[in-house]
């Protein structure tokens, strides 16, 4: 299986780019940085998508796009504040699955949280986000993102019968993947400074 683990991007998150080159993708060519300005790495790829945060949804349907061009059978999406163990990342069975990861709500309103990364397997699942309309996010005061790629992606996939399987291996909060546990992600949303959260993380991983 040709996977890719799309990480959303932007110029803004350079450093963070850096970071992560050289903790969780140390030797690890199935990533990429995707952004909407000029590439400047081999592991950056430019798409047609403006940088801001509210068009994450088109971004991510850029991605799809991109992965099936290339050849791409399975996509795992996160971001540039998350921490992944490949070697879990790979091993996990995401391969039984159509729409995996760490699924906030239930039922017909469970979609794949994008901070702690969610997975789309099968080039069909990939192809209906790629064709889909997604539309720029909505901020509103006081609550925040209400129509996020997320979940965007996960009503796109339940309107198609494909719902998400929660796996909590996929995390939003501490612990993150350490050498006792079998964590795969995480997206430690409880520390502002990205950078540090992610050289935090990777050291625990280490010990």
């Amino acid at each position: 299986m040709n996977v890719l683990i799309a990480v959303l991007g932007c110029e803004r998150d350079r450093e963070l780019y850096e970071v992560l080159r050289q903790t969780c993708y140390t030797g690890c060519d199935l990533h990429r940085f995707f952004q909407g300005t000029i590439a400047q790495w081999h592991d950056e790829v430019q798409v047609p998508v403006d940088d801001d945060y509210i068009s994450l949804p088109m971004k991510t349907n850029a991605i799809c796009k991109w992965a099936l061009r290339n050849g791409f059978d399975a996509i795992f999406k996160c971001d540039t504040d998350t921490y992944v163990d490949v070697g879990r990342l790979l091993n996990s069975g995401f391969e039984q699955h159509r729409y995996i990861g760490f699924c906030r709500g239930e039922g017909q309103i469970g979609y794949g949280s994008g901070g702690s990364g969610y997975w789309l397997v099968g080039q069909d699942t990939i192809k209906l986000i790629a064709d889909a309309e997604l539309t720029p996010d909505v901020m509103v005061p006081g609550r925040g993102s209400i129509r996020g790629e997320d979940l965007q992606v996960g009503k796109v996939l339940q309107n198609a019968g494909i719902l998400c399987v929660k796996d909590e291996r996929y995390r939003l909060n501490l612990p993150g993947p350490e050498p006792k546990n079998d964590v795969i992600t995480l997206h430690d949303v409880c520390n502002a400074d990205k950078k540090a959260a992610l050289l935090a993380a990777h050291a625990r991983n280490q010990c």
